[in-house]
């Protein structure tokens, strides 16, 4: 998986709630897959990594259901046409053979591909938005991706230290 961009293609249509339902779902099978990765490494640098990854990526997921919780109806109503359309990882299966004894730097790089995934779907659809609120939404959510990157990559810096 680390070779292989994820595949993108476009999807004809979908409502503000379907991308943020597709984002909180990708946030947990990268949740799931980072701890499974975990429990099978044999670094201990790279499984107190892997954890911290699963931890932001449940964070993450937190999130977007509170933001969904919290919009209102008429927002995530609306319809975009031709999204970027993504696959999820599969919980990361093709990553595991290749990660199980990474090093951190590796398993930092599949990360930061994760968050780019999301950084330009959310960039796409900031530019393409029928409505300033709408176009707030998705730069908000691409500066909050590209923002917990930067912070994933500090945090990972200081596994380094240990």
């Amino acid at each position: 998986m680390m070779n292989e961009p994820l595949q993108e293609t476009l999807m004809r249509f979908r409502t503000v709630q379907d991308i943020l339902d597709w984002t909180r779902t990708y946030h947990h099978h990268l949740a799931e897959g980072y701890r499974q990765l975990s429990g099978s490494s044999s670094r201990e640098r790279a499984r107190m990594l892997l954890d911290y990854l699963a931890d932001h990526q449940e964070k993450l997921e937190r999130g977007i259901r509170e933001y969904e919780t919290d919009a209102a109806d008429k927002l995530l109503r609306t319809w975009f046409q031709d999204v970027r359309e993504t696959p999820l990882p599969e919980s990361l299966d093709k990553a595991d053979q290749t990660l199980r004894d990474a090093d951190t730097p590796q398993i930092m790089y599949m990360a930061m591909e994760f968050h780019d995934v999301l950084i330009r779907l959310y960039t796409d659809l900031a530019r393409q938005a029928p409505t300033g609120d709408l176009r707030q939404l998705f730069t908000g959510l691409a500066d909050m991706e590209n923002h917990e990157k930067m912070r994933m990559v500090r945090d990972a810096m200081r596994f380094e230290d240990l």
